[in-house]
């Protein structure tokens, strides 16, 4: 890239992602390694197919945010810096509907990058782009691979199909910089020393050239995991490895961090190891639906094993006191894992000593308590104050969490770290310093705070009820997690004054979203398996297409604003036409 990216290049990588899709059969994984700490995929075929299903399509898309930029501006198509970078990206060679993928992994010397991997229609057109685009990077012949390598910054390596790019990861640059600080005999080593002063295009011209020659068995297919999200026909994928997570992310931790991970590195590395996270996102109609796998490895499936409780109850929360309820959370969940963790980990003996001087160890504190909370909020509002005229957002809320073993209760309760925070009043213990309107109630059943002593006081007696659609309320039962927000319901009391924008533009977005709902399972065998829902208002168009076009009204207002204000300074708006490196930072692999 060049010192002064132009808005063209800008726009056309842009595209170029945007539009690029992960087909049913992921051909280019078979360029990804198997140590891969994530990888993530977009399916532009069916996105594609979606949008024109409702009225859209790329073509349309671009040529609507052109439009906007028009109107508000004056500006010209021929002139609109986003039309020519999507004419760019449609002459590049660059196959705009085929596979394409982001992820993160490390060379053999352990230079941690990101990386792109896309797929070629005409490599002849794609060699004038790039050369075109990255005057100035040097470009040599390997074989029948291009290997372009620009400055310091990255490289780009490319076949008569597959195109693979390159940029060191911004944590490894940090660690160079730390470790720079330093003599060798005060933090790093020779070999680290030499690392920091190799020019990082060397490490990752080798990278490219292995990632070109990669074998079946090692490359990231060969991980269960990855072929069952591979097969997932969704919109987007994702796959996360968190043993080659760990492993590039904490061998630059500095400083205390990067002793404590000396110490127990082996250990937690050996937790997580053989452990996946897999996510599906589809935009439905009238819906976002995203589903998550978790796949745990042996040391932590044993763990979660011996785990007990019936899932989450949502009699927890039936005696809040309100009708104007916008969301709540509940979770259930053994806390004895964490003790096993710690033990696992060598980390209890420790943990063991410090709670020694309250008179306490590490099960009395998990044995107090259940696991089983919830948290409640309501009645959401904005008030203006009438003397000075600032505002300032009013809910009610509430926090609870069932006691476990009575006995362990009240000894973490009448121990020296924690005695004198409260007075024992009958079952109640009551806190010394004054807690002003909240409420607080705390015994041998629950731990229940509110937002005030109303609240609370009505709650605990079981004289209030819950203002919830019955199937909201007993959404999560049985489950390990539930949560649910009503955004309507906060959108509808958000005056429009305080949102910043037009009315109009405003009463747009009050009418897209309805609610989200999300679920997280109880774990089976070694995968756990969880929910999230984003509902909209209209029902029957496309989500993402309700996104598009309520972004381009968006980036229209935004346009008018930009120039209303430059003419209230007596000037029209003046828009560079290129970008620094410096002020727009394009990495080879840009995030989905």
């Amino acid at each position: 890239m060049k010192k002064k990216l132009s808005w063209v290049l800008l726009t056309a990588l842009s595209a170029i992602l945007v539009l690029s899709s992960c087909s049913k059969t992921p051909e280019q994984s078979k360029y990804i390694p198997k140590e891969a700490s994530f990888v993530i995929s977009l399916n532009s075929k069916q996105i594609e197919q979606k949008l024109i299903n409702a009225g859209l399509s790329s073509d349309k898309v671009f040529e609507n945010v052109a439009k906007a930029q028009k109107e508000a501006t004056g500006t010209s198509d021929t002139s609109n810096p986003v039309m020519k970078g999507w004419k760019d990206a449609m002459s590049s060679g660059f196959d705009l509907k085929g596979s394409v993928y982001l992820f993160m992994s490390q060379s053999a010397d352990k230079t941690s990058y990101f990386a792109t991997i896309g797929k070629l229609k005409d490599a002849t057109a794609f060699d004038a782009f790039i050369k075109k685009n990255l005057s100035g990077a040097t470009f040599t012949k390997e074989g029948d691979i291009t290997v372009g390598i620009y400055e310091d910054k990255g490289v780009v390596a490319w076949n008569n199909s597959t195109v693979i790019a390159l940029m060191e990861n911004p944590a490894d640059k940090y660690a160079k910089a730390y470790a720079g600080d330093f003599s060798e005999d005060d933090f790093a080593d020779s070999a680290a020393t030499a690392k920091a002063n190799t020019p990082i295009t060397t490490s990752l011209k080798a990278e490219v050239t292995r990632l070109f020659g990669l074998k079946a068995d090692q490359a990231v297919g060969t991980h269960e995991s990855f072929k069952d999200i591979a097969k997932d026909n969704s919109d987007i994928t994702a796959w996360v490895n968190y043993g080659a997570m760990f492993d590039q992310q904490m061998k630059n931790a500095p400083g205390e961090v990067g002793m404590m991970v000396a110490m127990v590195g082996g250990k937690a590395k050996q937790l997580v190891d053989g452990t996946f996270y897999t996510s599906a996102v589809n935009f439905e109609d009238g819906k976002i639906v995203a589903k998550f796998n978790t796949y745990m490895g042996k040391e932590l499936t044993d763990i979660i094993k011996k785990a007990k409780g019936g899932g989450y109850d949502p009699a927890q929360i039936e005696a809040y006191p309100s009708t104007d309820v916008f969301g709540y959370l509940g979770y259930s969940f053994d806390l004895h894992v964490v003790g096993d963790i710690l033990k696992f980990l060598g980390y209890d003996s420790l943990v063991d000593g410090q709670l020694a001087q309250a008179g306490l160890t590490t099960a009395d504190v998990l044995n107090a308590f259940t696991g089983d909370i919830s948290l409640v909020g309501s009645d959401f509002s904005v008030t203006k104050d009438t003397v000075y005229g600032s505002t300032k957002p009013n809910a009610k809320w509430m926090f609870t969490m069932k006691v476990g073993d009575k006995a362990a209760f009240e000894k973490v309760m009448s121990s020296p770290m924690v005695a004198n925070l409260f007075t024992k009043e009958g079952d109640q213990y009551v806190p010394t310093q004054p807690v002003g309107e909240m409420g607080v109630s705390i015994n041998t059943k629950a731990i229940t705070v509110g937002s005030t002593k109303e609240l609370v006081d009505s709650y605990t007696a079981g004289k209030g009820k819950i203002g919830m659609d019955n199937s909201i309320l007993k959404l999560g039962k049985g489950k390990t997690a539930v949560a649910y927000v009503d955004i309507a319901k906060l959108l509808t009391n958000l005056p429009t004054a305080e949102m910043g924008i037009s009315d109009s533009l405003a009463t747009d977005m009050k009418n897209v979203l309805k609610d989200v709902k999300m679920t997280a399972d109880q774990v089976s065998g070694n995968k756990q398996a969880s929910v999230v829902e984003l509902t909209f208002k209209n029902e029957k168009e496309n989500s993402l297409a309700q996104i598009i076009n309520l972004s381009m009204k968006a980036y229209k207002a935004i346009e008018e604003k930009k120039k209303a204000d430059a003419a209230a300074w007596g000037s029209d708006a003046v828009v560079d036409s290129a970008i620094t490196v410096e002020e727009v930072a394009v990495p080879a692999a840009p995030a989905h």
